[in-house]
This record gives C-alpha cells, structure tokens and sequence, in this order.
C-alpha cells in the first residue's frame, strides 16, 4: 500500500511537470496577525532618499506547484532590474498553490512588460498585472 501511495505522488508530479528538489520548501502560510511576508526583508530606503518602493501584484496562471514552478517564477522575477523581493501570497496549504498571485516589491528600474516577457520566457505565460 505504501509503495502504491508513493508512486502515484510520484506520477502526480511528473505529469504535473513538477519534481520537488529536496533543498527546496514552499514557503509557509503566516500565522494570522502577521504581515504576510514570505521573502528576505526590503531594506528601507535611507533618510532623504526619494526611492520610491511599490508593490505589484502579478497573476501568474501557469505557476502551478511550491516545489519548482515558484522557485522558477521567483528567481525569474529576482533577476529583473528594480525588483527588491518576491513573495508569493499566503496559501491555504503549505503544499498547494490555490491562490497564484506573487507580489513584488519594486523601485526604481522596474518594467512590468520586461518581467511578465521574462516569465514567459520561462516557461510561465499569461501572467498579467493584478
């Protein structure tokens, strides 16, 4: 029985097209009170600078698995100028995305067509500005 349950979650992430690298862990749902966050802190601009940092919801319909299609959508979206974190909404399980928004954290540089061309590139087409 143990076997069967292993190679169907096996097959399920296979033809998912997900493999999940053991180094990698989806990040948690926060615990209610909390701000949400899931990524490394956004350092806060310097007294009198006029940095400007926004945050821009993106929609990314192909993201499909915690595993490695956030991982990809995030690294992805790290290396695009002008962007200062990437988190991905809080889940309703750890395990699962059901809720396909990240948010980005941005300042000066950032070009959202650049990003979502970026993400297509990748392999994550239809993402779209919330």
């Amino acid at each position: 029985m143990r076997r069967m349950m292993t190679l169907a979650v096996v097959s399920l992430f296979a033809v998912a097209g997900c493999t999940p690298p053991e180094s990698v862990k989806p990040p948690a749902a926060p615990a209610k009170g909390s701000s949400g966050t899931t990524s490394a802190a956004v350092e806060a601009p310097k007294a009198g600078s006029s940095v400007e940092v926004k945050t821009v919801s993106l929609s990314v319909p192909t993201m499909s698995c915690p595993h490695s299609c956030w991982p990809e959508v995030k690294k992805t979206l790290e290396s695009q100028a002008g962007v200062a974190a990437v988190e991905l909404a809080p889940q309703a399980k750890e395990d699962e995305i059901n809720d396909r928004t990240v948010l980005i954290k941005t300042s000066a540089g950032f070009e959202l067509d650049k990003a979502i061309a970026a993400l297509d590139k990748a392999g994550f087409d239809g993402a779209a500005a919330k």
